[in-house]
């Protein structure tokens, strides 16, 4: 479906490149922590989606400022948990359906992540 984070997170010149190169898209991760990363990528062409986390940006209204700003130059958002508690989890699945920024995702829940248990894992694509 796509690649994650292919080149390391500076190179966005390299993803650029590689973009350009191959069929698959390319969604950067850990190169967008900030509405001036997804300007930066988009300016370089280096992607096609981009995912969020909440520790990553640092924050609710800066998942909010990023997705506002995917909407605006076109590019489609992914947003993942990762080690998050319940309550984490379930402020990200809200922010899941409350921003319409928000293109795919996936959510591990926090037993899964710390026990093992509950071998699935939520995977949808919004349709809207």
């Amino acid at each position: 479906m796509l690649t994650e984070q292919p080149l390391p997170e500076h190179d966005l010149q390299g993803t650029a490149k590689l973009r350009r190169m191959i069929d698959i898209p390319i969604m950067l991760d850990e190169s967008i922590r900030s509405i001036y990363d997804v300007l930066t990528a988009v300016k370089f062409e280096a992607c096609d989606m981009v995912s969020v986390k909440t520790m990553k940006a640092r924050g609710l209204l800066k998942i909010k400022e990023i997705t506002k700003m995917c909407q605006v130059l076109g590019t489609p958002c992914h947003m993942g948990t990762s080690w998050e508690s319940e309550v984490g989890w379930a402020t990200n699945l809200h922010l899941i359906a409350g921003l319409s920024g928000i293109k795919l995702w996936d959510a591990y829940s926090p037993t899964e992540i710390y026990w093992g248990y509950n071998e699935s894992i939520v995977t949808h694509q919004k349709l809207s």
